[in-house]
């Protein structure tokens, strides 16, 4: 069974080939883990090679080279008009991480694209721009954490052990901790580092702005060929992991046309009832997050199950309700329907 740094240890490959030129087996080693076996990265060459990257070696001074073909390097990639406007949709959705590493290669490549267009292309493509926009949340700000960023995807090609200086939000205490970075993933408009925590002896969940610094180790690791950031949030309803329960959440019938248009989770089941109310159940850790969710309904939804998060919600709805009381009325104060909420169907 392949492992999970095999593609990162292929992918540092062809960055050095683009960049140098050439590169000897030392030279890859060098960029990545000592404990890589010559096999193993010959082995990582020969796989380039037969996918189609134009590798071949030399001898050099004694040494063998291996080298990536100049027609390949500078060939202009025959992209569309419309394939290129679906990349630069792809950059806007990617706003969030405008400055770092990720952007700076993409708006490198649509220049090169742009640049080898036909005038009627370039034409077509403008007008392509006045037909759709993305429209982008609220999202944070990753330009001024590049210092950051960009020290922990080297630690992931390389594979290297970092220590980072962290203040978890619980806490509110910074401490030093030892980790293995698998991945870098971004949810939500925040872009979080996944990785295994020497102290904690498990793999956590650490956010890019609550890192102070970064400093890389000689210390080489493997990602376990298991991981798997699709199992490792397969019970989180965002990003807060737990133990799965079964969820089942009845929605009136204003609401239900919005829920059952949209995909909440890989393991949604959604029932039809009558009066077009429905039955929403899922299997999901009880977070923060999912309680926040179900609570941005309103009276438009009940918990059924489980009886916890049905108490959860209760509890939160009386404190939210004492604010608003007037003397010691606890009864609901009669509005006008749908005052200062637009329709259900203008919210999606």
């Amino acid at each position: 069974m392949p492992r999970a740094d095999q593609p990162i240890r292929q992918w540092t490959i062809l960055k050095l080939l683009e960049s140098n030129g050439r590169v000897t087996l030392r030279h890859i080693a060098d960029a990545l883990s000592e404990t890589c076996h010559e096999r193993t990265l010959r082995r990582d060459l020969d796989v380039l090679g037969l996918v189609g990257f134009p590798i071949y070696s030399e001898r050099e001074n004694g040494k063998t080279v291996w080298k990536l073909d100049d027609a390949y390097r500078c060939a202009p990639l025959p992209l569309t008009a419309t394939e290129l406007y679906a990349l630069q949709c792809g950059m806007q959705m990617m706003a969030p991480l405008e400055g770092t590493f990720i952007t700076d290669a993409i708006q490198s490549l649509t220049q090169k694209i742009k640049a080898n267009l036909p005038p009627k292309s370039k034409d077509y493509l403008a007008l392509l721009q006045q037909t759709i926009q993305i429209g982008i949340p609220p999202y944070k700000i990753y330009k001024t954490h590049r210092a950051r960023i960009d020290p922990i995807q080297q630690a992931i090609e390389s594979g290297k052990t970092i220590e980072i200086r962290y203040t978890p939000l619980r806490t509110g205490r910074a401490a030093t901790r030892a980790v293995n970075p698998y991945r870098l993933w971004h949810y939500g408009g925040t872009l979080y580092l996944i990785g295994y925590c020497h102290e904690r002896k498990d793999t956590r969940t650490f956010v890019i702005d609550r890192i102070t610094s970064i400093q890389m180790t000689n210390r080489p690791f493997q990602i376990p060929f298991y991981f798997s950031t699709d199992d490792y949030f397969k019970n989180a309803f965002g990003v807060y992991r737990g133990e799965a329960e079964t969820v089942s959440l009845l929605f009136e019938k204003k609401a239900a046309f919005w829920v059952r248009e949209r995909k909440w989770h890989q393991s949604q089941k959604i029932t039809s009832l009558r009066s077009g109310r429905i039955q929403l159940e899922l299997r999901v850790a009880i977070t923060p997050e999912l309680m926040q969710w179900v609570m941005g309904f309103g009276a438009q939804v009940e918990v059924i199950a489980p009886v916890r998060l049905r108490r959860m919600v209760e509890n939160e709805a009386w404190r939210i309700a004492g604010k608003y009381q007037t003397g010691k009325s606890r009864r609901p104060i009669k509005t006008k329907s749908g005052a200062g909420r637009k329709r259900a169907a203008d919210d999606a």
